[in-house]
């Protein structure tokens, strides 16, 4: 956020409507359309200034690589002053953070991890064997690189580990690791089934849904028309898909089938007008938070209507810097965030504030011969005061225009 008093100007307007088509449309067929009852009224954002209160998650951590809610709080994978990868839990609220040790956890080429809702960790690893060759060191004088290639074996591994740091299991994924390229392979992803007996994973590019016992059920499935653009839990702990049209406009949150690799179908429909982004866990009356570019919805458990309940582009805090976010009792906002530039792991929280009020803050304004922005500095100190500070804020004037 550049400075507190940055008008978000932006109307998001939402619109819930029934339809008769689901997900995956199997067959063309004419959809009906109806009005739900109690349809959403749009909210009106363009006098949202939010106040932020920053705090580190917890001390030494410098990088955070991922966020994962199951039912007893927050699993953290990041990167620690002293050993990367490094592995926190947390409460709810992100308050108690502790840092525990996987003894046995494998990066191998590439990784991707997920938490299952009852609480157990599952990493997805394109693992690499040199044989009797230590272990490579690339930026070593002597390292030969064909020498290590000649003999290296690879393959892929799922393993499971309870939130001690213990290894449960671990399962060899012959028949996934058949289907793609071999050798060296990158995994970008995976999303686990509340139990932890399905997934979802993404291999260079491709996507496959598979058992814990290796059981590939097949690549995943959309058509022309539809595409899967975020996957997240909801307040059930079950995996949902968000299920967009062509023109990112209509947008179907779905479980997802694995067995059939694609989306149950869903018979209501949201008209967003962009794109999803992330789906959390919900709180309260809500049974998940849906993130686009300009905004956080909640979805009701009861009834499936929506309300605004945060505007990200307000923030000014970009949708793909948000590791997650939740909502306290009074729907104030924390977004948890990774500021790469600072090497800050940081829990932001969000108290709305209207332009009146903003207006009736005392502005001590500083004149410069230059342009701040020129200066990083300090306009990153400027943001910090205007952030932290709700009494007064800082305006700089530039006198070399």
């Amino acid at each position: 956020m550049k400075n507190f008093s940055k008008l978000i100007s932006a109307v998001l307007v939402f619109s819930i409507i029934a339809t008769s088509s689901g997900c995956k449309e199997k067959n063309k067929k004419e959809t009906k359309t109806e009005s739900v009852s109690d349809p959403y009224t749009a909210v009106q954002l363009s006098d949202i200034y939010y106040q932020r209160n920053k705090s580190d998650i917890t001390d030494g951590l410098y990088m955070l690589f991922s966020c994962e809610k199951y039912k007893d709080g927050f699993f953290l994978l990041g990167s620690s002053s002293t050993k990367s990868p490094a592995f926190y839990l947390a409460d709810e609220k992100l308050e108690n953070v502790t840092e525990f040790d996987i003894p046995d956890f494998s990066i191998g080429v590439s990784y991707c991890i997920d938490v299952s809702y009852d609480g157990f960790i599952y990493t997805l690893v394109n693992e690499d064997d040199y044989g009797d060759l230590p272990d490579p060191d690339i930026y070593a004088e002597d390292y030969d690189a064909e020498l290590y290639e000649s003999v290296a074996e690879y393959s892929l591994m799922l393993y499971k580990y309870d939130m001690q740091g213990n290894l449960v299991s671990s399962t060899d994924l012959e028949e996934l690791y058949s289907l793609t390229s071999g050798g060296k392979v990158e995994v970008t992803y995976l999303h686990t089934s509340s139990d932890g007996q399905n997934f979802i994973c993404n291999i260079d590019g491709a996507e496959y849904s598979f058992s814990a016992d290796g059981t590939v059920y097949g690549e995943t499935q959309t058509d022309d028309e539809k595409f899967y653009t975020a996957y997240g839990k909801n307040s059930d702990g079950t995996l949902l898909c968000a299920v967009t049209d062509e023109k990112r406009e209509m947008v179907n949150f779905c479980e997802f089938d694995f067995e059939n690799c694609n989306a149950k179908e869903s018979d209501i429909a949201y008209n967003v007008g962009e794109t999803v982004h992330h789906i959390f866990e919900g709180s309260g009356e809500y049974s998940f938070y849906f993130v686009t570019n300009n905004s956080i919805i909640g979805v009701n458990k009861k009834d499936n209507s929506l309300k605004t309940l945060f505007s990200v582009k307000a923030s000014n805090i970009a949708s793909h810097e948000i590791q997650y976010a939740f909502f306290d009792e009074n729907e104030l906002c924390t977004l948890v965030v990774s500021d790469y530039a600072m090497l800050k792991a940081e829990k932001i929280t969000h108290t709305p504030r209207t332009a009146e009020e903003v207006a009736n803050i005392p502005v001590l304004t500083i004149g410069a011969p230059y342009s701040v922005t020129s200066y990083s500095n300090i306009e990153k100190l400027i943001e910090q005061i205007n952030d932290e500070f709700g009494d007064y804020r800082i305006e700089i004037k530039d006198y070399g225009e």
